[in-house]
This record gives structure tokens, C-alpha cells and sequence, in this order.
């Protein structure tokens, strides 16, 4: 009789297994300590981008200050579109950040923060202007309350924000550096009431001189009959002269003299063709005016670009409507 027979191990089993269970530990440390220099860097990118909104908010700070009563309409738009600019751009960097899945929800909360100051700047910034433009008017008030709603509902964004990071960095085994206290609005006296601040900005006489010209249009004569060729150009009957003149608006609240206006005209191969200054006009605030030149001598079959510049304005809040280009074509006689 032969008794039970015993396995026998080798010990080379026990090694792989041990090496198994160091290789798996070793993984998993890896993976806890890619996690958290992940977690870390997205902390303290995100600080980063936090110390510079405060400087923003700074900024708005001073504006509706003591500067809403003395700020000129041209630096109260640059201001505040600069401003804007500068919180979307943020909000571009955070979207670009590496984002470890435990810093999700953090990010998002700081994401919905931007979006709220952003758009709260911008609906201020044309509420302002239109309390300025027409201050007898209720619509701009409320719309005024409507981006103070918006600055504060990012405050309270960011203070979720806040309370979520400050867990993660109580847990983190990396020094991370604190976040600032981020208030765009707050318990701001001078922002409690759309009322009160409308009142401020219907104060200042320079944030409502509002100085702006524009083109309107340009009237030919022939006028164009052949449509819009391939390339964007205006096709013209067959003609040997081209009348043509510029209808011009004063867009802004104050009036404006000797406004004038320049035609270029350059055939295909870029010869200047013609080059003529119609004016000066005087537009009172809202007035329309036209500017005429002489005819201009064109050959059947051939094309032209032509170009007119109005003379901009002191303190002018918009120059992209002070100019209007085109190529034309004059259609072959018979």
C-alpha cells in the first residue's frame, strides 16, 4: 500500500507569484501617485487662473466705483469688452486643462462661474449704454439688474468652487498653494439696486456722448443690373460713366461738421484709377446725409475696385462701418 502522495511546489511558483503581487502594488501605487501629481497640477493651474480673475474683478471694481461717474463712453467699451474678452479667454484655458475625472465636478462649477461673470459684463455693458443713450427709458434698468443677477450668481459659482477644491486639498499629500476670494458683486452697496446705478451712469455726462459715424450704403447710378458675379463683384449695364455717392449717418449723440469722405477706384491690374474727397457734410446727433462726386469714367468689359473711407471722429466707439469696399464689372456694350 502506498500512502497519499504529496504534492511538492516549486519554488519558482512562489516567486512568480510574489513578483505577481509586487508588480500589481507597484502598479497601483503608479497609479494612485499619477492621479494625484494630475489632481495637483489641475489645482494649481486652476489657482493660477483664479489669482487672475481677481485682477479682473479688481478692475470692474474700480469701474463701477467712482470711475462709473467720470468714465468716457470710448474707455467705458474698451473697458468693459477688454474685460469680457479677457474672462472668456479663461474660460478657453480651463477647457484645455488636463481634467483627471475626481477634478470634473470642479472644473465644471469654475466653467458655469466664467460663464456667468462673462456674460454678466457684457449685458452690463450694453445696459449701461443704453441707460446713457436713452435715459428716460425702464428697459435698460432691468436689463441692468438682469447682469448684476448674472455677476453674482458667478460669485456664488465660485464659492461652490472653493468648498470643492479645499476638500481636495485637504486630502492631497502635495503642498498645494490657496485659492483668492473672488467678488465681482457681493454685497456691494453701489450694485444692490439697478436703480441707484442707473441713476450714477445717467450722472455722468461723458458716458452718454456717444460719437460714432457710419455708411450707410453707396447709391450708383447706372444701377447695377447684371447681379453678383462668381467672385462677389457688382456687374453694371454697359456705361462709359459711373455716378456714384455715399450715404452717411451721424450714429452718435452729439453733432459732427465737416465729416468727408474718400473714393478710390482701381482697375483690375490695382492702377489707380480715380481718387476724389466728397464734403465736408455737417450731421447733427442721428442727422443723414449724402456725400456726391462727379462721374467717373469707365470702360465697357472691364473691372474695377472701389473703395470709400469716411473720416473718422474723435473718441469714435466703432470704425468698422466707416469704410465699404467692392469689386465691380461694367458689362460689354452691345
Amino acid at each position: 500500500m502506498y500512502g497519499p502522495r504529496r504534492r511538492r511546489f516549486s519554488p519558482w511558483w512562489w516567486l512568480a507569484a510574489v513578483t505577481v503581487l509586487l508588480v500589481g502594488a507597484a502598479l497601483l501605487v503608479n497609479s494612485l501617485g499619477t492621479r494625484a501629481r494630475r489632481e495637483a497640477a489641475f489645482l494649481d493651474a486652476t489657482r493660477t487662473l483664479s489669482n487672475e480673475v481677481v485682477q479682473l474683478a479688481a478692475g470692474f471694481d474700480r469701474l463701477v466705483g467712482a470711475d462709473l461717474l467720470t468714465v468716457t463712453r470710448p474707455d467705458f467699451e474698451a473697458l468693459t469688452t477688454r474685460l469680457g474678452e479677457q474672462l472668456n479667454n479663461h474660460l478657453g484655458d480651463l477647457a484645455a486643462m488636463d481634467t483627471p475625472e475626481s477634478t470634473e465636478v470642479a472644473g465644471e462649477i469654475l466653467g458655469l462661474a466664467l460663464e456667468s461673470w462673462s456674460s454678466g459684463v457684457d449685458k452690463f455693458r450694453s445696459a449701461v449704454a443704453s441707460i446713457a443713450d436713452d435715459p428716460a427709458s425702464m428697459d435698460p434698468v432691468d436689463d441692468l439688474g438682469g447682469a448684476i443677477v448674472l455677476l453674482r450668481i458667478g460669485d456664488l459659482l465660485y464659492g461652490r468652487f472653493l468648498d470643492r477644491v479645499a476638500g481636495m486639498i485637504a486630502e492631497s499629500d502635495v503642498a498645494i498653494g490657496g485659492f483668492p476670494s473672488i467678488v465681482f458683486v457681493s454685497d456691494r452697496r453701489d450694485l444692490s439696486s439697478a436703480t441707484g446705478l442707473a441713476r450714477a451712469v445717467r450722472d455722468n455726462a461723458e458716458i452718454g456722448v456717444r460719437r460714432d459715424v457710419a455708411i450707410l450704403q453707396i447709391v450708383f447710378e447706372p444701377l447695377p443690373s447684371g447681379g453678383v458675379g462668381d467672385g462677389g463683384e457688382i456687374i453694371f449695364p454697359a456705361t462709359e460713366l459711373l455716378w456714384f455717392s455715399a450715404v452717411i449717418r451721424n450714429l452718435g449723440s452729439v453733432d459732427q461738421e465737416e465729416l468727408r469722405v474718400t473714393a478710390e477706384v482701381r482697375s483690375a491690374d490695382g492702377a489707380v484709377g480715380a481718387i476724389d474727397v466728397g464734403g465736408p457734410v455737417d450731421l447733427a446727433a442721428g442727422e443723414t446725409g449724402t456725400v456726391e462726386f462727379p462721374p467717373f469714367a469707365v470702360l465697357p468689359g472691364t473691372s474695377y475696385e472701389i473703395s470709400f473711407d469716411l473720416s473718422a471722429v474723435d473718441d469714435e466707439v466703432e470704425l468698422g462701418d466707416n469704410g465699404w469696399e467692392s469689386a465691380i464689372r461694367i458689362n460689354p456694350s452691345g
